[in-house]
Order: C-alpha cells, then structure tokens, then sequence
C-alpha cells in the first residue's frame, strides 16, 4: 500500500505545471540610448558579420547571439526579465 502511495505522489508530482518563466525584454540602460529600432538594425547586421565567418552553423549561431548582445549593451540597451 505504501508503494502505491508513493508512486501517486511522484506521479502528482510529475504532472504538474511547471512555473512560468519570466518574458525577456529590452529595457533602456543609458538616457544617451539611441532609438531601440535603429540599434537592433545596426547589432543584426554586425551580428551577421560576426557570424558569417564561422563554417559551423551552431557556432555561429552562438557567435550572432552574443555579438547581437554586446552590440546592444555597448548601445544602451540591455536584456532583463519582466515579472
């Protein structure tokens, strides 16, 4: 019976709802940002040209990610979660 027991509450347990993750978004770091849009435009293109060197598709894929990011940053914008 106490197997029984146990298994329900692991299987309970298993099923239920993991917990939302907070939405990520681009929040203004300096008062000397310049406009979100012409940011993003000018950090896609450097991102794609950081990556394109790469022959390894996953490589480069981080490789944009992280350029996108420090272009961003380096702009005035940075990534943080919204509750």
């Amino acid at each position: 019976m106490k197997r029984f027991v146990v298994a329900a509450m692991l299987l309970a347990g298993a099923c239920a709802a993991p917990a939302p993750r907070p939405t990520p978004a681009w929040h203004r770091t300096d008062d000397r940002a310049e406009p979100f849009e012409q940011a993003r435009a000018a950090c896609r293109t450097y991102a794609m040209e950081r990556s394109s060197r790469s022959q390894n598709q996953s490589i480069a894929a981080k490789a944009a990610a992280g350029a996108f990011a420090e272009c961003m940053r380096q702009r005035g914008w940075a990534l943080t979660d919204q509750d």
